[in-house]
């Protein structure tokens, strides 16, 4: 909504330098959802994306764009977020950690099918999944359903009997901790 209404402020022109942000990433089928969005980055002197995939989605929207885009990747300090060596063993298990909001696009009703076939096919290692993120909103088509996503994924991780290994939480400030 911020590059939207920026964009719209440009009409008829402008006086001032305009950067906008394309951070959505459409899942397979959906690419065309925000075709209509790419169209008015035109209004913008550059749009920022952070993926490959970004940047050929919104060109192949909109070929007056494809000058203007550049890709700035997601930032990752290797410093803080690399192994520990000598603290991990097998034997107690893994653990997987997912940072990010309960959204269409982060597939969680996938994630938890995968978990519990990979638990399946070692059932001698324990396994546990923790997300933390938001959970409130599931926007699709403007329409405003509330946190039906995620009343779906717990529904669902309840059917494949994963809630002692499947666990929700907040967001959180301080991840490095729990990596």
């Amino acid at each position: 909504t911020p590059n939207l209404l920026a964009e719209l402020s440009a009409i008829p022109w402008r006086k001032w330098g305009l950067v906008v942000s394309e951070r959505t990433g459409w899942w397979k089928g959906e690419e065309n959802n925000g075709a209509w969005r790419s169209h008015l980055h035109c209004l913008a002197d550059y749009v920022v994306v952070n993926s490959e995939a970004n940047h050929r989605v919104l060109t192949g929207h909109s070929s007056r764009i494809r000058g203007k885009i550049t890709t700035i990747h997601n930032y990752v300090d290797l410093r803080q977020f690399s192994p520990i060596s000598g603290e991990y063993r097998v034997e107690d298990g893994i653990r997987f950690l997912v940072v990010g909001r309960i959204s269409q696009e982060k597939n969680v009703l996938g994630l938890m099918e995968a978990f519990k076939k990979a638990g399946e096919s070692r059932p001698e290692r324990a396994i546990r999944l923790d997300w933390y993120g938001d959970a409130f909103l599931d926007i699709k088509g403007g329409e405003n359903k509330g946190n039906a996503l995620f009343k779906m994924a717990m529904q669902r991780r309840n059917e494949l009997g994963l809630e002692e290994k499947v666990r929700f939480y907040p967001p959180t400030d301080n991840i490095v901790p729990l990596y």
